[in-house]
């Protein structure tokens, strides 16, 4: 069974090893290497933040996951999350983004977007994100300097 709820600071080590996952997985990962210690920070930093939200996945009282998020001025909601492959292959996200949806709804939020840096656009995340109620809008554009 999943469990859903908001990070604690006993939580970041796990957090950390989910973002360096991520990170060696994303197209970030060609710009600039992997920082425990600058990632550490971070999220320290946006624990108990009004307008960031930090929830964490666990199975069987392991972390499986994490989503990071954050709400701007425009009422608009960003985020990104992390997942063990098992979680993943078991459709693991999803209890994340409904927590981060909630999140977003109790501040009013009118938008949520979720942003991919794993490669491009497959059928397989097509189903995950439009089956949890997303609408696809568009790619990002980036170039290297």
């Amino acid at each position: 069974m999943i469990e859903v709820r908001r990070a604690k600071h006993s939580d970041v080590t796990q957090i950390v090893k989910y973002s360096r996952q991520a990170h060696e997985k994303s197209s970030f990962a060609e710009i600039a290497p992997f920082s425990p210690a600058k990632a550490r920070k971070n999220f320290t930093r946006v624990l108990g933040r009004p307008d960031f939200a930090v929830f964490v996945a666990e199975r069987d009282g392991e972390l499986c996951g994490v989503l990071i998020g954050s709400a701007d001025e425009m009422l608009q909601c960003n985020a990104k999350y992390a997942v063990d492959i098992e979680f993943y292959a078991d459709g693991g996200g999803k209890e994340l983004i409904d927590a981060f949806r909630e999140w977003a709804k109790a501040l009013g939020c009118r938008v949520l977007m979720m942003a991919d840096s794993n490669g491009g656009r497959t059928e397989a995340k097509d189903r995950f994100y439009q089956g949890a109620g997303f609408d696809y809008t568009g790619g990002v554009y980036a170039q290297k300097l």
